[in-house]
């Protein structure tokens, strides 16, 4: 499986599974990750218990940036943050929250009611039609998540360029 989580006999992980034709089964797409490298993971659920029964919905949006003179590139990263743009959530009630996407590409909404929300970025002239992925869900696009009490749900909004060529004839 080109996907599969490389594990390590001896090491501990922290596991985020995902039930799927009543197996579980978890990916390098999720926030699986060895026990040493999930500090802040292990963190939050030691503190869970005295959690108020909100919810939050986070994530990031990116755009690939194909060969962009302006963008600088990190080690391990072909993708720019969509800073500015606008993330929302919309409730079954129909209740909308924004917020804008921060200098990492980092967008967040806490102390939500429990329950299902549709989710949306903004998209800016020149690119594509994003695709949203929530962790730990089969690989699938998505526009809504499904948070429980004391829950969180991560959502990756991912977009690049929509191909099309402008100008004006010289």
């Amino acid at each position: 499986m080109n996907c599969g989580f490389p594990f390590k006999k001896g090491e501990q992980y922290l596991v985020y599974a995902y039930k799927l034709h009543d197996q579980l089964h978890t990916t390098i797409c999720t926030r699986t990750r060895p026990a040493g490298s999930a500090t802040e993971d292990l963190n939050y659920l030691r503190k869970m218990r005295n959690l108020p029964d909100t919810s939050e919905v986070f994530g990031t949006y990116k755009r690939f940036t194909y060969g962009d003179p302006n963008f600088v590139a990190k080690p391990y990263s072909d993708m720019a943050p969509m800073v500015g743009e606008t993330a929302t959530v919309i409730s079954e009630s129909g209740t909308a929250l924004t917020t804008k996407v921060d200098a990492e590409g980092r967008f967040s909404f806490t102390g939500l009611a429990p329950g299902k929300y549709a989710i949306k970025v903004s998209v800016p002239a020149g690119m594509a039609q994003p695709y949203g992925r929530v962790a730990g869900q089969p690989l699938s696009s998505t526009n809504s998540v499904t948070v429980l009490p004391k829950g969180c749900a991560e959502v990756t909004f991912i977009t690049r360029p929509d191909g099309h060529i402008t100008g004006r004839k010289e």
